[in-house]
């Protein structure tokens, strides 16, 4: 009995949080992925830059999918996409410090 009322409270409380995140997202015109990146990117502002390859491990994703998110977040100004000294060699940097 116990565990099926914690089944639907779970359940509950997962559509409470996606409605909320759908709400945000929309008044930001963010989809959910760019959303959750952004925060990331938010929460680790006073760290190091760090390249494309983080992301892609991070969250999961291509690498193509991440170089389109980075491109219209910063498209949206919400991020600087710069290239290092040895960008032939690495990932374009992205510097967190403008994601707040």
């Amino acid at each position: 009995m116990e565990e099926i009322r914690l089944g639907r409270e779970i359940h509950r409380l997962d559509n409470l949080m996606g409605r909320a995140i759908g709400q945000a997202k929309e008044s930001l015109g963010l989809t959910a992925t760019q959303g959750f990146v952004l925060g990331y990117l938010a929460r680790h502002k006073d760290e190091p830059p760090l390249c494309l390859r983080d992301l892609e491990t991070r969250f999961d994703l291509t690498h193509p999918t991440v170089s389109g998110i980075v491109s219209r977040l910063e498209a949206k100004g919400a991020v600087s996409h710069t290239s290092g000294e040895r960008a032939k060699l690495y990932a374009p940097l992205l510097d967190r410090r403008d994601a707040a």
